[in-house]
């Protein structure tokens, strides 16, 4: 009756003590009647050994607590994915992300590389035509908020699966779209067009959108924590690569000549997509997240994941540690809590704090990336520097890249705070010399390089520290919660273009300003964000 409180109590009261006298505690119990409790055949829903627990948590007779020297053979462990360290099933698991991110980079150049004639087969107008694109960005902005909400509903593997079978069907439907509205509404007009596209447009954009920051939570979750970081920076390069990659394969295949139509190529990048929903439908192959299984009470869903997972890389997994995991997060809160309760978390310290300071630091990054994005390749036609477009572009491209690898290995190094900033610093730089170069056709391209390079840092980091930032939980709603003003900052970042009609720079200034002030929400509550997050995230490690 004694060995099964000894370890709740260390369970509850000193995770790090439990970690190292767990396996003891287990040990001994597997000699009494008590190790029902804890084998491997018995249900986990049965493996609750809490009765010796008052209605606060703490032991109803103090006399029953180990003492601390009982509990020093084992080093301590804090998350599932730690149970195992890395195997050769992880990195394949990466390697699925990748192609995720790859995809996203296929579907969202081919969006724009069919804009023009997608218009000119419904004969529209500058306004309609504007119109249509603006249902790409509103999904993508509001694509981390939807899907994010899912991902602590559904689960990470559905939604991510989601993710990566609705874009593709959205290009089928795209591609088919003068048919179907032919058929459908046969006196159809030019604004109905706009729309369905739109329609169709923001609901693959949604899923982009949610693909990137819900396949970093997937992954922050999966990983062990030796080389992860390394890896959820790395992924961000992917997209770049399916722009690179749609971009060579449809000037290969003779772009949008009269032997090529847009369709074809719009058919061409929903392949992709159906191929890896395929691959990941397999739930060998893409698993749901244990941590995530666990905080929905199937722990022995989780631990056959697990098994699985150390039967692969040829390890044994360590029984003992796994359900003392389980049973500390059970005992802290994190598991069985209602969604509205949990949910109401976010309005209450500590997390109150946290999000203001990540929802401020993003808003004001996304100003400053959208304004980029939506205003960069205009500023050289009002200037009279249309001629540059194609080497200013692909410095872009080439820039965001090496800024992702950057990313990765610096902060090994040097650790995410400077890196960070830095990134913050240099895009603010890069896009105030953006502006005010004039007459140098070297300083153009490497002053937008510049700027990219810095943002691409900046958004791999910053979008790691919103992921880690919150218990697995709450993870998804949390990232749904920071992300919701980006479709705001969308919306200002589009109309500082008014600005232009009274200089071509202020934009540009509006733009650095708000990066640079971005980097200073991070600079001033650094120690305050470090705090929060070793109070809220249940990964000790970050």
């Amino acid at each position: 009756a004694i060995c099964p409180f000894q370890y709740t109590w260390c369970a509850r009261f000193s995770r790090s003590t439990a970690c190292r006298g767990a396996e003891a505690f287990v040990q001994s119990l597997e000699q009494t009647d008590g190790s029902l409790l804890f084998s491997r055949g018995a249900p986990w829903s049965e493996r609750r050994p809490d009765k010796y627990l008052n209605a606060t948590g703490s032991d109803s007779n103090p006399s029953r607590r180990p003492a601390t020297s009982e509990c020093a053979s084992l080093p301590p462990v804090h998350r599932m994915a730690d149970l195992l360290g890395p195997t050769g099933w992880h990195y394949r698991m990466f390697t699925c992300v990748c192609l995720l991110w790859l995809n996203v980079g296929i579907n969202n150049t081919s969006v724009a590389w069919t804009m023009k004639e997608l218009s000119e087969s419904f004969h529209l107008d500058f306004r309609q035509e504007g119109f249509m694109a603006s249902g790409f960005a509103v999904g993508y902005c509001m694509g981390p908020v939807v899907m994010g909400y899912l991902l602590d509903i559904w689960g990470r593997r559905a939604t991510l699966l989601v993710c990566a079978l609705v874009p593709s069907l959205c290009q089928i439907a795209t591609a088919f779209s003068p048919e179907l509205l032919a058929l459908c509404s046969p006196g159809h007009d030019a604004w109905t067009a706009a729309l369905s596209v739109a329609l169709l447009r923001a609901a693959l954009a949604c899923c982009n959108g949610g693909a990137t920051m819900c396949s970093k939570a997937y992954l922050n979750e999966l990983l062990p924590t030796e080389g992860r970081t390394v890896l959820m920076n790395i992924i961000h390069t992917m997209i770049q690569v399916g722009g690179i990659l749609f971009t060579f394969a449809a000037s290969a295949m003779g772009g949008t000549s009269k032997s090529v139509t847009w369709q074809s190529l719009v058919l061409w990048s929903s392949a992709p997509g159906f191929i890896l929903f395929l691959v990941l439908s397999s739930e060998s192959v893409f698993p749901e997240s244990p941590e995530f299984l666990v905080d929905r009470g199937q722990g022995d869903r989780a631990a056959a994941i697990l098994r699985r997972i150390a039967a692969h890389g040829g390890k044994t997994l360590d029984e003992a540690s796994l359900l003392r995991l389980a049973r500390g997060r059970e005992l802290s809160g994190e598991v069985g809590a209602e969604s509205g309760s949990s949910a109401r978390l976010f309005f209450r310290p500590p997390l109150r704090g946290l999000v203001l300071v990540l929802v401020a630091n993003q808003f004001l990054h996304r100003i400053c990336q959208q304004g980029n994005d939506a205003w960069g390749m205009k500023f050289l036609d009002e200037t009279g520097r249309a001629d540059k477009k194609m080497v200013v572009s692909n410095t872009k491209f080439v820039c965001k890249i090496i800024g992702g690898l950057f990313a990765a290995s610096a902060t090994a190094h040097f650790g995410t705070f400077p890196i960070l900033v830095g990134g913050y610093a240099m895009c603010s730089a890069g896009t105030m010399m953006y502006a005010t170069t004039i007459g140098t056709d070297v300083l153009l391209p490497l002053s937008w390089g510049l700027a990219y390079f810095g943002e691409e840092i900046a958004n791999v980091l910053a979008m790691t520290a919103v992921v880690q930032a919150f218990p697995s939980k709450l993870r998804g709603r949390g990232v749904s919660l920071v992300s919701a003003p980006n479709a705001l900052a969308g919306f200002l970042a589009g109309a500082c273009g008014v600005l232009c009609s009274i200089d071509q720079r202020l934009p540009f200034l509006v733009n650095a300003s708000s990066m640079a002030c971005s980097g200073l929400v991070v600079t001033f509550f650094c120690d305050y964000l470090h705090k929060q997050r070793l109070q809220t995230s249940s990964d000790k490690s970050v």
